[in-house]
């Protein structure tokens, strides 16, 4: 998987974006998401059940234009994730779920309740559908 990337600081506020969903063909079982979008560079963070009223929140997962990859390995266990995006140059995708997100590579427990830390901030994320039977899904930003 591709190494995680830290990201300096956001100020821009966010453009309407959309983001299509479609379900993942591999065999192996993933959350995979593709840079479909014409804005450069986008770092992804996602959100997920880790336990009962526990979310784990988790990036920077850094595609470029084009690019694919895996955010998480394994069969998706959860029907709905959240993710949060942003580009370079300050296009975002964001929605209505607060989870905790650090400028550099992080993975917090707790991420819906404790934000602490020079670098954390609470950012808006939107939420992933996957489907009720679903293993493998993409999600292509555009």
């Amino acid at each position: 998987m591709r190494k995680l990337l830290g990201l300096i600081g956001l100020a821009a506020i966010a453009a309407g974006v959309v983001a299509r969903f479609s379900f993942a063909t591999s065999a192996k079982a993933h959350l995979e998401i593709c840079n479909q979008s014409n804005q450069g560079t986008v770092h992804v963070a996602v959100a997920y059940p880790s336990g009962k009223n526990h979310w784990q929140s988790v990036g920077w997962l850094s595609l470029h234009q084009g690019e694919c990859s895996t955010m998480l390995e394994g069969k998706l266990a959860n029907r709905y994730y959240y993710y949060f995006a942003r580009t370079d140059n300050a296009y975002f995708w964001r929605g209505e779920h607060k989870f905790c997100v650090s400028n550099l590579e992080f993975s917090f427990a707790d991420a819906d309740k404790q934000c602490q830390g020079s670098n954390s901030r609470w950012e808006n994320f939107r939420e992933l559908d996957t489907g009720s039977a679903t293993t493998n899904f993409r999600l292509n930003l555009e």
